[in-house]
């Protein structure tokens, strides 16, 4: 099962799952392993160290990546959010297979959240609940709704939320329990095939050195909705767009493409009205963006931030 894949989505619970059994290594250790892991079943990948989200504010293109995962623990508990934060070290996300909603609203997609969870951690998600709804794995589920807007403004429908406790290393959150189960057990395994993955990610020892970074490798097949995945402008030289935040907190955002023409640069520039890209050697671009609401052009750049990696809104 690869990124590749297509899934057909009816609807979208969303399960918790700590990994069974601690994995060994140190935070910088796992969190590679758990973008290897990502990359190998998703076509956009992001990364937030998890203070630097306790330290964002709404708006912020910094948060829109992980909102669903904070309006989930939120919907489970008020203090959820801030008490997962301050157990973990980062957090992870892989999203692909990209849907409009009905009406207006937000994209969906598939996704799976992997927190990252502090060596000597606190969480303890027993607390939440009355008793199980369901076992798997050996592991008591449970389940509750969510109002998450997910299905757009035709559809209100609330989701169905999942959680299941099993150790204290990961905790991983999707809405496809198929692909949790996937994920998981890549992790429980051999880190052998994550270290070759990412060997083959072009620039991430450029990327992965920042505490906020997205990358999103260009799906050729399969693809549901061209639209909801934000390939408008998107041309076939295009290979990957990745984004990183700067200690100044400017946002760099940069095109790798097959060739040295800059046609899908043109052409996101028109669509997408993001500040000019500059060639940075062969078939890679630049551009710096404003990440933050509160900067000048910054709601029509996390605006436009948000189609190009698939957290479109359709407004």
């Amino acid at each position: 099962m690869t990124y590749s894949r297509r899934m057909r989505i009816f609807v979208m619970p969303v399960i918790f799952l700590f990994l069974g059994g601690a994995i060994p290594g140190n935070a910088d250790t796992s969190n590679s392993r758990v973008a290897g892991t990502l990359f190998q079943e998703f076509e956009t990948v992001f990364r937030s160290k998890a203070s630097s989200l306790s330290s964002s504010s709404e708006g912020d293109f910094v948060r829109v990546p992980f909102a669903l995962l904070l309006e989930g623990l939120a919907a489970l508990r008020k203090q959820a959010p801030a008490e997962v934060l301050e157990n973990s070290d980062a957090i992870l996300v892989g999203t692909k297979d990209y849907l409009p909603p009905s009406g207006l609203g937000r994209v969906r997609s598939t996704f799976c959240y992997v927190v990252v969870l502090q060596s000597k951690n606190g969480l303890n998600l027993d607390r939440y609940f009355k008793q199980p709804a369901s076992s798997a794995m050996g592991s008591p589920i449970w389940s509750w709704p969510a109002s998450l807007e997910e299905f757009g403004e035709n559809d209100r429908r609330p989701s169905t939320l999942y959680a299941a406790e099993v150790a204290q290393s990961y905790l991983l959150v999707s809405n496809n329990l198929e692909e949790l189960q996937h994920v998981a057990a890549i992790l429980r395994g051999s880190s052998d095939e994550a270290s070759r993955v990412l060997t083959g990610i072009r620039e991430w020892g450029e990327i992965s050195r920042h505490e906020f970074w997205g990358y999103r490798r260009y799906r050729r097949i399969g693809i549901p909705n061209r639209f909801a995945a934000g390939l408008d402008g998107i041309t076939p030289a295009a290979e990957a767009l990745t984004l990183y935040v700067e200690t100044d907190g400017r946002g760099i955002l940069r095109l790798l493409t097959s060739t040295t023409s800059g046609s899908t640069t043109e052409k996101i520039d028109v669509t997408k009205g993001i500040l000019p890209f500059t060639s940075r050697g062969p078939g890679i671009w630049r551009a710096v963006v404003p990440l933050r609401y509160r900067d000048a052009d910054g709601s029509r750049s996390v605006f436009a931030m948000r189609w190009l990696f698939g957290f479109g809104v359709v407004v």
